[in-house]
C-alpha cells in the first residue's frame, strides 16, 4: 500500500490538491456476491415496473437506474460553504465508485483561478506553497468514499471554486466531478461617522457612517438618543439610506447622540457621535470681524476728536496773549 499527498498552491493560479492510493483487496468473492444480489434487486425493480407502466417510461427508469449503478458518481454536498475568516474551512466530498474493488483511485482538489482571464496551471512540483504551508490538509476514507478538504486559518484570498474529481481506471462513464464555492465571511471594520453640513438652525444636513471591510456587505442602521441618553425615535421627515442619516431643518430639539451600527451574518459593530445644533449668529468668525472693524473706526474717531480739540485750544491761547 503507497499514500502520496500532493499539495501545491499557488497566488492567483490554480491550486492543485492531489491524492493517489493503491488498494489491493482479497475478498473479490464476497464483493462479486454482493454485486450480484444489488443487480437482481434493480431487475425486479424495473420488472415491477414495465408491467404497470408504457415501454418509453419502462426504458428510461432502466437507463437512469443502470447509470447510476454502473458509473462512479462524486458529490459535493453543498453548493456554497460560509466560513468566518480565521477559522478551519471544511469542505468534504462524497464518491461512490461503479465497482467497490478497485486497484487504483486517484482524488484530486482544484482551486480554480481567482480571476477567470488567468491562466490556470498545474506547477510540476510537489511543494507546499509558502503561503499554504501547514494550512492544507486531506483527509480520506478509501471504504466510506469520503474525501475532506481542510483549509486552517482562511482569509479572503482562499474565497474561490473548489473542484474535487475522482479518477478510477474503466469508471469513466458517471460523474467524476463536483465543485462547489468557499466565501470567507468577514466581519465588518469598526465604521466611521462623519457630519456632512453645518449644524446649524433650520439647515438640512446628513450623519454618514461606513465599514472599510465586511463580506458580505454590511447593512447599517442609526439611532437616536436625547441629551438624557434616553432613546427616541429619528426626527421627523429623516431618511436612513445606506448609512446616511439625512435631517431636515434641525433645531435644537436635534441635539443629542447618534449611533451608527454596521452589520453582517456574522458580527456587527458601531461608531457614535454627539449633535449640537447653534443659531446662525453664533459664527464667530463673522462676528469677530464685525466688532473688530467696529472697534478700529471708533478708534479713528477718538484720534481725530482728540486732535481737534488740542488744536482749538492752542488756537483760543494765541488770541489771548495778543489781546494783552
Amino acid at each position: 500500500m503507497s499514500v502520496l499527498l500532493y499539495v501545491n498552491l499557488c497566488n492567483h493560479k490554480r491550486h492543485v490538491f492531489y491524492f493517489s492510493k493503491e488498494i489491493i483487496y482479497k475478498n473479490v468473492i464476497q464483493c462479486l456476491s454482493s454485486l450480484q444480489y444489488i443487480y437482481l434487486s434493480i431487475y425486479r425493480y424495473i420488472w415491477s415496473i414495465c408491467v404497470l407502466q408504457p415501454i418509453s417510461l419502462c426504458l428510461s427508469v432502466f437507463h437512469t437506474v443502470i447509470y447510476q449503478t454502473l458509473a462512479i458518481n462524486v458529490d459535493i454536498p453543498l453548493s456554497v460553504y460560509e466560513f468566518a475568516r480565521g477559522d478551519p474551512a471544511i469542505i468534504p466530498c462524497n464518491f461512490k465508485p461503479k465497482n467497490p474493488v478497485n486497484s487504483v483511485i486517484i482524488i484530486s482538489w482544484m482551486a480554480h483561478a481567482d480571476v477567470e482571464s488567468d491562466p490556470e496551471a498545474i506547477p510540476p512540483s510537489l511543494d507546499y506553497d509558502e503561503a499554504y504551508n501547514g494550512r492544507a490538509a486531506l483527509n480520506y476514507s478509501i471504504s466510506q468514499g469520503i474525501s475532506t478538504l481542510t483549509l486552517n486559518a482562511i482569509t479572503s484570498k482562499d474565497s474561490r471554486v473548489y473542484e474535487c474529481k475522482v479518477q478510477i481506471p474503466k469508471d469513466t462513464t458517471g460523474k467524476q466531478v463536483d465543485s462547489t464555492r468557499l466565501v470567507v465571511l468577514v466581519a465588518p471594520s469598526k465604521p466611521i461617522c462623519t457630519i456632512q453640513g453645518k449644524a446649524e438652525f433650520y439647515q438640512n444636513i446628513s450623519l454618514a457612517c461606513h465599514s472599510e471591510e465586511g463580506t458580505p456587505t454590511p447593512t447599517y442602521q442609526w439611532t437616536s438618543y436625547d441629551l438624557t441618553n434616553k432613546s427616541r425615535p429619528n426626527p421627523p421627515k429623516s431618511t436612513d439610506v445606506n448609512g446616511v442619516l439625512s435631517l431636515y431643518n434641525i433645531s435644537t430639539e436635534t441635539n443629542g447622540f447618534f449611533i451608527c451600527t454596521s452589520s453582517n451574518k456574522i458580527r456587527s459593530n458601531f461608531c457614535n457621535l454627539t449633535l449640537t445644533v447653534v443659531p446662525s449668529s453664533m459664527n464667530v468668525a463673522p462676528i469677530a470681524g464685525i466688532i473688530g472693524g467696529i472697534v478700529a473706526v471708533l478708534l479713528i474717531l477718538l484720534v481725530v476728536v482728540y486732535c481737534c480739540c488740542c488744536r482749538r485750544k492752542q488756537a483760543v491761547f494765541g488770541i489771548g496773549i495778543l489781546a494783552q
